[in-house]
């Protein structure tokens, strides 16, 4: 916000109110592209433009972000360290995290490892449901 709030000469505050509105009238233009078939191509890009503009982040980190608690700083640490998605999260151990991530305690590792298993679990059951509901529609 710092940059961009000195290149307009305005204050954070209302850079980061802007962000806010912008994703907010984002949220709701998707609900109403729901409602009408002619706008599906927007039910595929507008959630990730809201995603972009509730965290205020790079395409990168958005995987991390959705693990509860991470913020923009402690996600930018795990991506530098190489740890791009939930999966190379849930895969790693808390010892090696702690050595990859800086002033990384164990307990915080063992709770990242086991919210990212959670949260990719979740993903994976949403998508077996996506999956049977199509072959249902299929049959």
């Amino acid at each position: 916000f710092y940059d961009v709030a000195k290149f307009w000469d305005q204050s954070r505050g209302v850079i980061q109110n802007l962000y806010s509105q912008a994703a907010s009238f984002a949220t709701s233009i998707l609900y109403f592209s729901k409602s009408y078939d002619e706008f599906w191509p927007y039910h595929q890009l507008l959630p990730i433009f809201i995603q972009r503009l509730t965290f205020c982040t790079s395409l990168e980190i958005l995987p991390i972000m959705e693990i509860p608690g991470i913020k923009r700083g402690r996600a930018l640490q795990l991506v530098r360290a190489g740890y791009r998605t939930l999966r190379s999260l849930a895969k790693a151990q808390p010892n090696d995290l702690m050595k990859a991530v800086l002033n990384l305690p164990l307990r915080t590792a063992q709770i990242l490892v086991k919210h990212s298993k959670r949260l990719l679990c979740e993903q994976a059951e949403d998508l077996r449901d996506q999956a049977a509901e199509l072959v249902e529609n299929i049959e």
